[in-house]
């Protein structure tokens, strides 16, 4: 992708993030004076960088938003709701247009817009010249350079130079130079003579400066301009290279992989000392000193890398405000979308992952969960919805929290729909308390949608977004009450480069369990495994929980007697899962099952143990479905 594309996709979105943000400030307020001049900046910059492109339309679009906020700052007209809706609307039309550049579509005007007919300039070297030599504010972009050379004889028609050029609109940049290369003498000045030579630089399009020069236009010659590093001195050029560095993410996954791998060599070294302790004490303690030191210098690298590749949730939610709107849109919903905390950082791997459960997530709230206008009203409820998403940090985890202040959840209604769906029988449905009753949404081709639509009622949506989030190492929690609205929890791993895995014993063989997908690990007496139907049960803090072999899930022979439990989740609801013995908790790189492995159901992946073995890492909640 070219450089100056690539640049312009994220600073475009960037920009219509901006703009939205204060439109929704104006929605509230639209005589927030504060939220008038950052929508201003942000449509006036962004008219600026779509002229770069063949993106005529948007253009248009964004000059005349410009100048309604531009009347709003002035006091010459004030904002109301439809002027604010209408100004979201062109953001929403430019970040689509924005999305098909990048995917290499044409830019096509919608109705009732018009797409202009092309007025451009050819680029000139004068031009460049002039671009590489003006000192613009860090925020300027120029379109247009003019080259104006009055005539010598400009006076005597009555022409002012100076009230042309001032006449100039946006005008950035302007340089006076003598057209004999040097100014005369002042003994040899002719003042009824013009000697100068006008140059300048507008942010305003090719056509709009060719309109200032109307009356001189044999006079003045237009090139068009593109953006370009502007020449600096060395001490800036110093200065401005220490500031940001840029580099290909699939470098940075690179050196993640690297770093995994070093990890697991630094792993191999506690074991080598162990072995040596029978043979040469002193030599152990050595390898131990070393070990630590290696194992110091490996956290401090890890640290880091993780830093570099930890990037904001910001672009990867940008653009859900948007698809709010038009979900609620298609719907015939009004919804206000609320988000915050949308600068939390979290590993590169998992910003990309999270979009599509979301998008998922938000398509079911605003379909099943916020009701439409009058059932609301007959519930007591302001016919707007609202949907709110928060991310914070807790830890070493990041939780991201949508709500909604819809329907809720009738968990009667998904167990009927459920059975009805032959998701289950009528038997098992009614044994689920309510929390697992809700959690049937996860099933795959579960759906309460009377009719397939363009946002739901296809069976697919829920069960791809626990399967992604699941993809990501992450957990999902629901919390719904009916006519009281829904708040999913997701949480998941801040970073991604290693995983905290707990090694186990089973069957004579050993596997290693992320730590993240226990809750927590416990020993029983063998009287404290008590039968319950066919199976086996566990009281836990006065609370029932059904008890699993691992080695039977995995489908081999039980242990038998083991008394140690590693207690996880499924379907929201704690399950106990039986082993012979607790290893050692490693951080460690895990690969993803490839091969025959992929098929296995409950093997997420493998990684190397201490010793040089080959470890499987199992997935509990796959392994418990």
């Amino acid at each position: 992708m070219d450089d100056l594309l690539e640049h312009f996709l994220i600073e475009g979105r960037d920009l219509v993030a901006q703009g939205q943000a204060d439109l929704a400030a104006l929605a509230r307020n639209p005589a927030d004076a504060r939220a008038i001049d950052g929508a201003f900046r942000a449509v006036h910059t962004l008219k600026g960088s779509v002229g770069l492109f063949d993106m005529a339309p948007a253009e248009t679009l964004l000059h005349a938003a410009e100048d309604m906020l531009e009347r709003a700052r002035k006091g010459v007209s004030a904002l109301d709701a439809d002027m604010v809706a209408r100004l979201v609307a062109t953001l929403d039309q430019t970040d689509r247009w924005i999305d098909a550049l990048e995917r290499g579509e044409p830019i096509v005007a919608t109705a009732p817009q018009e797409t202009p007919g092309t007025d451009t300039a050819p680029e000139a070297e004068w031009a460049g010249a002039l671009y590489a030599t003006a000192r613009l504010a860090g925020d300027a972009v120029p379109r247009t350079a003019f080259r104006y050379t009055p005539d010598a004889d400009c006076f005597f028609r009555g022409d002012d130079p100076l009230a042309i050029v001032a006449a100039v609109p946006d005008l950035l940049a302007l340089t006076a130079s003598p057209l004999a290369g040097a100014w005369p003498a002042l003994d040899g000045f002719e003042p009824f003579q013009c000697v100068t030579r006008l140059e300048g630089l507008s942010a305003a399009p090719v056509a709009a400066v060719r309109a200032a020069f109307r009356l001189v236009s044999d006079q003045v010659e237009l090139a068009a301009v593109t953006p370009r590093a502007a020449s600096v001195t060395a001490a800036e050029s110093s200065a401005a290279s220490t500031t940001s560095l840029r580099v290909d993410p699939a470098r940075i996954d690179t050196l993640g992989d690297d770093l995994g791998e070093l990890v697991v060599a630094a792993n191999a070294l506690a074991p080598l000392a162990a072995r040596l302790e029978r043979i040469d004490a002193a030599a152990a303690l050595e390898v131990r000193t070393a070990q630590a030191r290696i194992g110091r210098s490996v956290a401090a690298l890890l640290r880091t890398v993780s830093a570099v590749r930890m990037v904001p949730l910001e672009p990867t939610l940008r653009r859900l405000p948007r698809l709010v709107r038009e979900i609620a849109e298609q719907l015939g919903k009004t919804v206000r979308f609320d988000m915050r905390g949308q600068a939390t950082e979290v590993d590169r791997q998992i910003a990309e992952g999270l979009f599509e459960p979301l998008l998922h997530l938000v398509r079911n709230a605003i379909d099943h969960g916020i009701e439409a206008a009058p059932a609301r009203a007959a519930a007591g409820k302001p016919a707007e919805g609202t949907l709110s998403l928060g991310v914070a940090r807790e830890g070493g985890q990041v939780i991201v929290t949508l709500g909604d202040d819809g329907a809720g959840i009738d968990p009667v209604r998904i167990r009927a729909t459920a059975v009805a769906r032959g998701l289950i029988d009528a038997e098992a449905a009614q044994a689920l308390s309510d929390a697992q009753a809700i959690r049937l949404i996860f099933r795959p081709g579960f759906s309460t949608a009377a009719a397939v639509t363009g946002v739901s009622g296809r069976g697919v949506g829920m069960d791809a977004a626990l399967a992604a989030i699941e993809r990501l190492r992450g957990t999902i929690e629901i919390d719904s009450a009916p006519g009281a609205g829904t708040r999913f929890r997701l949480r998941l791993p801040a970073h991604a480069i290693t995983t905290r895995i707990l090694v186990v014993e089973a069957g004579g063989d050993r596997y290693g369990v992320p730590l993240d997908q226990i809750v927590e690990t416990v020993r029983v007496a063998v009287d404290d495994l008590r039968p319950l139907g066919t199976g086996t049960a566990v009281v836990l803090r006065d609370r029932t929980v059904p008890v699993l072999d691992l080695a039977t899930l995995l489908g081999g022979a039980s242990g038998g007697g083991g008394t140690r439990l590693l207690v996880t989740e499924a379907d929201g609801a704690p399950v106990a899962v039986r082993i012979d013995g607790f290893g050692e908790r490693i951080d460690t790189l895990v690969r993803p099952a490839s091969g025959v492995l992929a098929a296995v159901p409950g093997v997420s992946g493998t990684t190397l143990t201490g010793g040089g073995d080959v470890l499987l890492v199992l997935d509990l909640p796959e392994l418990l479905a």
